[in-house]
């Protein structure tokens, strides 16, 4: 994150006010109806989104949250204040920071690549998970259900059963993944349910519903609003640190029955993979049941603000002594 000019902003001082409608004079934006402004104003976010993910791949962090608080209609998420926590964290950033940004800017352009692949997992998943509940926008910081986990879903089954985080790492985002620690075995790593256990400090205990072992886990809040034995879909990767496993992207709240559904595999599964169509409704029917989960208020000193300074292991330790 460095504060010299980058090519990106660069080419965005070099912008004329004609590629900023909302900068328009008012006589100009009158003269304009009102759905060719909207038409301008979409344009100009698409513009916007690409020059935004370009430059959060090259770890051009400010840049990137620029381009994001121009766009006239704020995309849904978390994006801004995701950004924003990275960059208020600055060079005390560690590869696990990074490792929850560079995941979530592979889900921002996986989602939005015009690949058939792409489409299809969208709409057969969005078939599959029809009758969701809930808003768009996750409740809490640390896990998704419902409606919110559509997104999560449908890059999750891109990302890592297509391998596409591996293309995302090497070829599109080298900055982002040697600062999460390189990201090598992420794409090896599988979706488990998982159910959870308990949390000391920074460390999150977590069982899988797969063989049983028991993981300690870097804790992101996923146990803010659920309890000890509610259950989660998720991948593990491997991070710098300790502990060095941590969930790749906030889990999908799943009940107990799609739990059992996701994790007895058939013997054809494993030798040949799932086929596309029962992988798609399996992460639907995950989107789905979440929906009427049971969910805690949290407590006040486990209320996350929509901005939030995400400790870091030196004050972690700090704060014990």
């Amino acid at each position: 994150m460095s504060k010299s000019m980058s090519p990106f902003r660069r080419r965005r001082t070099q912008k004329s006010a004609a590629d900023h409608p909302q900068e328009r004079s008012p006589h100009t934006q009158a003269e304009l109806a009102d759905d060719e402004l909207e038409l301008v104003l979409a344009s100009q976010d698409r513009l916007l989104m690409a020059e935004a993910q370009a430059a959060e791949q090259h770890a051009e962090l400010r840049y990137a949250l620029d381009c994001v608080q121009h766009m006239s209609k704020q995309p849904d998420g978390r994006w801004a204040s995701q950004i924003a926590e990275m960059i208020e964290l600055g060079d005390a950033a560690e590869p696990w920071h990074w490792a929850r940004l560079t995941v979530a800017a592979a889900s921002r352009w996986i989602t939005a690549m015009p690949m058939p692949l792409v489409a299809r997992t969208q709409r057969e998943i969005a078939a599959a998970a029809e009758g969701a509940e809930g808003s768009m926008v996750p409740e809490f910081p640390g896990w998704v259900a419902g409606r919110a986990a559509m997104p999560f879903a449908i890059a999750d089954y891109v990302l890592f059963d297509h391998l596409m985080i591996e293309v995302f790492l090497v070829q599109w985002a080298p900055a982002l993944a040697e600062r999460a620690g390189g990201g090598r075995s992420w794409a090896e790593t599988p979706g488990v349910v998982y159910e959870l256990a308990g949390v000391d400090g920074v460390e999150l205990q977590v069982r899988s519903r797969r063989d049983g072992s028991l993981r300690s886990v870097r804790h992101f809040s996923e146990l803010v609003g659920l309890s000890p034995g509610d259950l989660v879909y998720g991948r593990l990767i491997e991070v710098p640190g300790d502990p060095g496993l941590m969930f790749a992207a906030p889990p999908i709240v799943v009940d107990d029955v799609v739990a059992q559904r996701l994790s007895r595999p058939s013997a054809d599964d494993e030798l040949l993979g799932e086929p596309f169509e029962s992988r798609c409704a399996s992460l639907g029917a995950a989107v789905r049941s979440g929906s009427g989960c049971r969910r805690n208020e949290p407590t006040a000193s486990e209320c996350v603000p929509p901005l939030r300074r995400i400790p870091t292991d030196a004050a972690v330790h700090a704060d014990r002594a």
